[in-house]
């Protein structure tokens, strides 16, 4: 890794962290747990504009901006990509991300290619790159990454979850280029389980913003048939399609004897956030300890 890189990633990292210093500094009194999200991207936003136009010494007093656009071979761009991985405290800069989808179906092909591959990798530093592999081929709409990222989310288990939300955001980030194969795999499958799950609140989120009758059934249906009715309701209530409303009480209604605690104040939430009520409902008689 040369100078030059650590100077760049270093100098981002900096300003990353003082656009988080003055979101903590500007939160009620003070306090960092009640700063949001949306106050630190506003100070990120513009730190990191700022950051791409200002000089680093390292690197010839050229910006960061122009430094990336004196690269102009992928391989020197991806070893920079694979650096930041494991660099950056947060997103990698999009200065990099941006340069490097210029090089347009090699670069996508070189990511798909580290995302096959890194994931049977042991090392931390090879875990880093395969995750922000997954987040950029997302960030770039990548059509061609669903299949990839099904097959990987297929063999993950309970100790996977960075990597399985790390496809969940990256598959609704593609958003409706994947729904016609998300559709298909909640379609054809009986049982419904940990894999499912995640296409299913993710197909969710991409309909909530290009509604379909083709997501609505699919994700009704699939609460229907599945065991964990929490993820279900949760994925129908941000789906926000009032129709589902009966198939939601009515679970609630078949099942008053031997409902448990969480899931009945799952469906009842999703009901009332779709404009329904469970009013008429008698509430089913909870076991003690709950």
């Amino acid at each position: 890794m040369t100078g030059k890189t650590e100077a760049l990633f270093e100098s981002y990292n900096m300003v990353i962290e003082g656009s988080y210093n003055k979101a903590f500094m500007s939160s009620e009194n003070g306090d960092p747990f009640k700063v949001k999200e949306g106050a630190v991207l506003k100070y990120l936003e513009a730190d990191v504009k700022e950051w791409e136009r200002t000089p680093i010494q390292e690197l010839g007093d050229r910006t960061p901006g122009e430094y990336m656009e004196s690269i102009d071979d992928l391989e020197t761009l991806m070893e920079l990509f694979k650096a930041g991985a494991v660099l950056c405290d947060r997103d990698l800069p999009r200065v990099l991300t941006n340069r490097l989808f210029h090089f347009g179906e090699m670069a996508e092909n070189y990511l798909l290619e580290m995302v096959e591959n890194v994931v049977k990798a042991d090392d931390v530093d090879a875990y880093y790159i395969f995750l922000i592999s997954i987040r950029t081929l997302g960030i770039w709409k990548s059509s061609k990454a669903v299949s990839p990222l099904l097959d990987i989310l297929r063999g993950c288990d309970d100790s996977d979850e960075q990597v399985m939300e790390e496809i969940q955001a990256a598959l609704v980030n593609i958003g409706v280029q994947a729904e016609g194969q998300l559709v298909e795999e909640l379609n054809r499958s009986e049982e419904i389980d940990l894999y499912h799950e995640y296409i299913l609140l993710a197909l969710a989120d991409i309909g909530k913003h290009a509604k379909s009758e083709a997501i609505y059934r699919c994700l009704k249906n699939t609460f229907l048939k599945m065991e964990n009715k929490i993820i279900g309701a949760s994925a129908l209530a941000n789906y926000g399609d009032g129709r589902a409303i009966p198939a939601l009480r009515g679970v609630i209604e078949r099942n008053k004897e031997t409902i448990d605690v969480e899931t009945f104040y799952e469906l009842k939430t999703a009901v009332e956030n779709l404009g329904g009520s469970i009013d008429d409902i008698a509430i089913p008689r909870f076991k003690k300890g709950f």
